[in-house]
């Protein structure tokens, strides 16, 4: 529920604003659902995959470069959710944080369900 009103929030504001509309479809898009949260979460692999496709189709880009703004904009909202962030400890387990580099990656076995979330979205181009 509420990425719809993070949905119409941010088209109004980026609206009053002056931004492009392919700026504010695509802003609309990423905020408007958590589709890698919800697969990752336990969801079906391909309810995310029709999920991401049509949030690619509103904000008009191919579904790969669409995906990879995604899979970004989701690592930076929940790494936001960690101890190292200042956060509650919730979703640190997702994570390996790489102090001396200043880096954050996905755990192992994250990292396999995104990189297999990934594949079954290079099929469908």
């Amino acid at each position: 529920m509420q990425h719809i009103y993070t949905e119409k929030i941010i088209t109004a504001i980026l609206t009053t604003l002056n931004y492009k509309p392919e700026e504010v479809a695509l802003a609309s898009a990423i905020v408007g659902s958590d589709p890698i949260g919800s697969y990752l979460q336990g969801g079906g692999l391909i309810d995310a995959v029709v999920k991401i496709k049509g949030m690619a189709e509103k904000a008009k880009l191919p579904i790969d470069r669409f995906f990879q703004i995604l899979l970004t904009y989701y690592t930076a909202d929940t790494a936001a959710y960690t101890a190292d962030a200042q956060g509650k400890e919730s979703l640190d387990y997702l994570f390996k944080f790489d102090h001396a580099n200043r880096s954050i990656s996905f755990d192992e076995m994250t990292n396999k369900k995104v990189q297999n979330l990934k594949a079954a979205i290079i099929l469908t181009i």
